[in-house]
Protein backbone atom coordinates (compact mmCIF):
# COMPACT_ATOMS: atom_id res chain seq x y z
CA UNK A 1 0.00 0.00 0.00
CA UNK A 2 2.80 2.37 0.84
CA UNK A 3 4.46 2.03 -2.57
CA UNK A 4 1.09 2.60 -4.22
CA UNK A 5 0.71 5.92 -2.37
CA UNK A 6 4.26 6.85 -3.34
CA UNK A 7 3.59 6.10 -7.01
CA UNK A 8 0.37 8.10 -6.90
CA UNK A 9 2.12 11.07 -5.29
CA UNK A 10 4.95 10.81 -7.83
CA UNK A 11 2.44 10.78 -10.74
CA UNK A 12 0.61 13.81 -9.34
CA UNK A 13 3.93 15.61 -8.90
CA UNK A 14 5.00 14.85 -12.49
CA UNK A 15 1.65 16.06 -13.84
CA UNK A 16 1.97 19.28 -11.82
CA UNK A 17 5.51 19.77 -13.13
CA UNK A 18 4.37 19.23 -16.74
CA UNK A 19 1.53 21.72 -16.27
CA UNK A 20 3.93 24.28 -14.86
CA UNK A 21 6.30 23.93 -17.84
CA UNK A 22 3.47 24.07 -20.35
CA UNK A 23 2.23 27.26 -18.69
CA UNK A 24 5.65 28.82 -19.14
CA UNK A 25 5.58 27.86 -22.83
CA UNK A 26 2.13 29.42 -23.28
CA UNK A 27 3.23 32.71 -21.76
CA UNK A 28 6.48 33.11 -23.60
CA UNK A 29 8.15 36.44 -24.24
CA UNK A 30 6.40 36.68 -27.63
CA UNK A 31 3.13 37.66 -25.95
CA UNK A 32 1.89 41.12 -26.99
CA UNK A 33 -0.86 42.88 -25.13
CA UNK A 34 -3.47 44.59 -27.31
CA UNK A 35 -3.20 48.38 -27.43
CA UNK A 36 -6.31 50.52 -27.40
CA UNK A 37 -6.92 53.68 -29.41
CA UNK A 38 -9.56 56.40 -29.34
CA UNK A 39 -10.95 58.94 -31.78
CA UNK A 40 -10.01 62.57 -31.22
CA UNK A 41 -12.33 65.43 -32.13
CA UNK A 42 -10.51 68.66 -33.02
CA UNK A 43 -13.34 70.89 -34.26
CA UNK A 44 -16.48 72.21 -32.60
CA UNK A 45 -19.78 73.88 -33.40
CA UNK A 46 -22.31 75.88 -31.41
CA UNK A 47 -25.26 74.38 -33.28
CA UNK A 48 -27.76 72.59 -31.01
CA UNK A 49 -27.45 69.14 -32.63
CA UNK A 50 -28.60 66.27 -30.44
CA UNK A 51 -27.89 62.69 -31.51
CA UNK A 52 -31.11 60.72 -31.12
CA UNK A 53 -30.21 57.44 -32.78
CA UNK A 54 -27.04 55.90 -34.22
CA UNK A 55 -27.05 52.45 -35.79
CA UNK A 56 -23.83 50.62 -36.59
CA UNK A 57 -24.37 48.61 -39.79
CA UNK A 58 -20.67 48.62 -40.69
CA UNK A 59 -20.04 45.24 -39.07
CA UNK A 60 -17.12 46.63 -37.07
CA UNK A 61 -16.53 46.26 -33.37
CA UNK A 62 -13.61 47.24 -31.14
CA UNK A 63 -11.05 45.50 -33.38
CA UNK A 64 -9.31 47.37 -36.21
CA UNK A 65 -10.83 46.08 -39.46
CA UNK A 66 -8.83 46.32 -42.66
CA UNK A 67 -9.84 45.77 -46.28
CA UNK A 68 -6.96 43.74 -47.75
CA UNK A 69 -8.31 43.52 -51.31
CA UNK A 70 -11.65 43.49 -53.13
CA UNK A 71 -13.00 40.52 -51.16
CA UNK A 72 -10.76 39.97 -48.15
CA UNK A 73 -11.18 41.69 -44.78
CA UNK A 74 -9.06 41.05 -41.68
CA UNK A 75 -9.03 42.20 -38.09
CA UNK A 76 -6.02 43.20 -36.03
CA UNK A 77 -6.08 41.43 -32.69
CA UNK A 78 -3.40 43.70 -31.22
CA UNK A 79 -4.88 47.08 -32.14
CA UNK A 80 -8.32 47.81 -30.72
CA UNK A 81 -10.62 50.77 -30.32
CA UNK A 82 -11.29 51.90 -26.77
CA UNK A 83 -15.04 51.60 -27.37
CA UNK A 84 -17.20 50.30 -30.17
CA UNK A 85 -17.43 52.71 -33.15
CA UNK A 86 -21.02 53.70 -32.40
CA UNK A 87 -20.19 54.58 -28.79
CA UNK A 88 -17.12 56.59 -29.85
CA UNK A 89 -19.19 58.45 -32.46
CA UNK A 90 -21.93 59.19 -29.94
CA UNK A 91 -19.37 60.75 -27.62
CA UNK A 92 -17.71 62.62 -30.51
CA UNK A 93 -21.02 64.19 -31.57
CA UNK A 94 -21.61 65.37 -28.00
CA UNK A 95 -18.07 66.84 -27.86
CA UNK A 96 -18.30 68.52 -31.28
CA UNK A 97 -21.72 70.16 -30.91
CA UNK A 98 -21.71 72.32 -27.77
CA UNK A 99 -24.70 74.57 -28.18
CA UNK A 100 -25.34 77.79 -26.34
CA UNK A 101 -28.84 78.30 -25.03
CA UNK A 102 -30.98 77.83 -28.13
CA UNK A 103 -34.71 78.03 -28.64
CA UNK A 104 -34.65 75.06 -30.98
CA UNK A 105 -32.98 71.67 -31.25
CA UNK A 106 -31.75 69.80 -34.31
CA UNK A 107 -32.30 66.05 -34.01
CA UNK A 108 -29.71 63.82 -35.64
CA UNK A 109 -30.25 60.21 -36.68
CA UNK A 110 -27.35 58.36 -38.27
CA UNK A 111 -26.45 54.99 -39.74
CA UNK A 112 -22.76 54.06 -39.77
CA UNK A 113 -22.05 52.04 -42.92
CA UNK A 114 -18.25 51.83 -43.09
CA UNK A 115 -15.58 52.22 -40.42
CA UNK A 116 -12.37 50.51 -41.51
CA UNK A 117 -8.93 50.82 -43.04
CA UNK A 118 -8.41 50.23 -46.75
CA UNK A 119 -4.89 48.82 -47.00
CA UNK A 120 -4.99 48.79 -50.81
CA UNK A 121 -5.28 52.58 -50.99
CA UNK A 122 -3.68 53.06 -47.52
CA UNK A 123 -6.62 55.13 -46.23
CA UNK A 124 -9.04 55.25 -43.34
CA UNK A 125 -12.63 55.05 -44.61
CA UNK A 126 -15.68 56.37 -42.76
CA UNK A 127 -19.19 56.35 -44.27
CA UNK A 128 -22.55 57.19 -42.78
CA UNK A 129 -26.03 58.38 -43.61
CA UNK A 130 -27.37 61.26 -41.54
CA UNK A 131 -30.81 62.77 -41.19
CA UNK A 132 -31.18 66.13 -39.44
CA UNK A 133 -34.60 67.38 -38.35
CA UNK A 134 -35.60 70.70 -36.85
CA UNK A 135 -39.30 71.31 -36.34
CA UNK A 136 -40.82 70.38 -39.73
CA UNK A 137 -37.59 70.77 -41.78
CA UNK A 138 -35.43 67.77 -42.69
CA UNK A 139 -32.02 67.52 -44.36
CA UNK A 140 -30.43 64.21 -45.35
CA UNK A 141 -26.83 63.57 -46.26
CA UNK A 142 -24.73 60.57 -47.12
CA UNK A 143 -21.02 60.96 -46.64
CA UNK A 144 -17.97 58.89 -47.45
CA UNK A 145 -14.85 60.36 -45.90
CA UNK A 146 -11.28 59.19 -46.37
CA UNK A 147 -7.93 60.22 -44.96
CA UNK A 148 -4.48 58.89 -45.85
CA UNK A 149 -2.73 56.77 -43.26
CA UNK A 150 0.63 58.51 -42.76
CA UNK A 151 2.70 55.51 -41.68
CA UNK A 152 2.42 51.83 -40.88
CA UNK A 153 1.62 51.88 -37.17
CA UNK A 154 -1.84 51.53 -35.58
CA UNK A 155 -1.35 55.06 -34.11
CA UNK A 156 -1.18 56.40 -37.67
CA UNK A 157 -4.34 54.53 -38.65
CA UNK A 158 -6.25 55.83 -35.61
CA UNK A 159 -5.13 59.40 -36.40
CA UNK A 160 -6.38 59.00 -39.99
CA UNK A 161 -9.77 57.79 -38.74
CA UNK A 162 -9.94 60.84 -36.44
CA UNK A 163 -9.38 63.07 -39.49
CA UNK A 164 -12.25 61.27 -41.25
CA UNK A 165 -14.45 61.95 -38.24
CA UNK A 166 -13.55 65.65 -38.31
CA UNK A 167 -14.58 65.80 -41.98
CA UNK A 168 -17.84 63.99 -41.26
CA UNK A 169 -18.78 66.25 -38.34
CA UNK A 170 -17.93 69.40 -40.32
CA UNK A 171 -20.23 68.11 -43.09
CA UNK A 172 -23.04 67.55 -40.56
CA UNK A 173 -22.49 71.06 -39.15
CA UNK A 174 -22.77 72.55 -42.65
CA UNK A 175 -26.02 70.66 -43.28
CA UNK A 176 -27.38 71.59 -39.83
CA UNK A 177 -26.62 75.26 -40.53
CA UNK A 178 -29.13 75.05 -43.41
CA UNK A 179 -31.85 74.40 -40.81
CA UNK A 180 -30.91 77.33 -38.54
CA UNK A 181 -32.59 80.18 -40.48
CA UNK A 182 -35.76 78.10 -40.81
CA UNK A 183 -35.75 77.38 -37.06
CA UNK A 184 -35.13 81.04 -36.13
CA UNK A 185 -37.97 82.22 -38.36
CA UNK A 186 -40.58 80.06 -36.63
Amino acid sequence: MNSRNTRCALAVGLIALLLAFSGCAMFSRDYHEAKTYDLKVTGSSQLPVQLKRLRNLSGTDIRFWSQLDAVQVASDEYARWRLSPDMMLERAVMEYFRPDAATYEIDMNAVLTRFEFDLVSHQAVFSWQVQLTCKDQTVKTTGRFTAPIDGDRPDDAAAAMSRCLDQALADVAAKAAQLVPAADAK
